[in-house]
């Protein structure tokens, strides 16, 4: 396993991966730049590779050009990429409340929404999924 730390325009590797993983990274690219880092996965992925990317869905800003998991699997499409799996996902009712009130401690928070999360997934509650995981491959 490699991690690398870097700039997609920056990364010069001539190898091809089995899988690319990319948290929150591309929903901070404007317009202009996404195409390159797009590129640069689909060039880099191994041809039974998969990308596994987790992007903000629903939340736009200056800073972050989310698009909804259609938008998402849309743009993916543009550049030879297929979804082949999306699951939506979002922080949980005690982190987010740790992080508003500021009374819980982060550890905690995530202890009890472990112990809670069967049961939330049971009832089919979900706390506002403003987040996706998405499997990619190349088409």
């Amino acid at each position: 396993i490699v991690f690398i730390h870097g700039d997609f325009s920056e990364l010069n590797l001539p190898e091809k991966y089995e899988l690319i993983v990319s948290v929150t990274v591309l929903q901070h690219l404007p317009p202009e730049r996404i195409s390159k880092a797009l590129n640069w996965i689909k060039d880099h992925m191994h041809y039974d590779g998969r990308f596994i990317m987790l992007e903000n869905v629903t939340f736009r800003s200056e800073t972050v050009f989310s698009w909804p998991a259609e938008g998402w699997e849309n743009l993916l499409g543009i550049y030879g990429l297929r979804v082949e799996k999306v699951i939506h996902y979002d922080h949980s009712f005690f982190l987010k409340l740790s992080n508003s009130c500021g009374y819980l401690l982060r550890r905690e928070a995530c202890f009890l929404d472990s112990l809670l999360d069967p049961l939330w997934r049971f009832l089919n509650i979900s706390w506002g999924a403003n987040h996706a995981g998405f499997l990619v491959k190349k088409f």
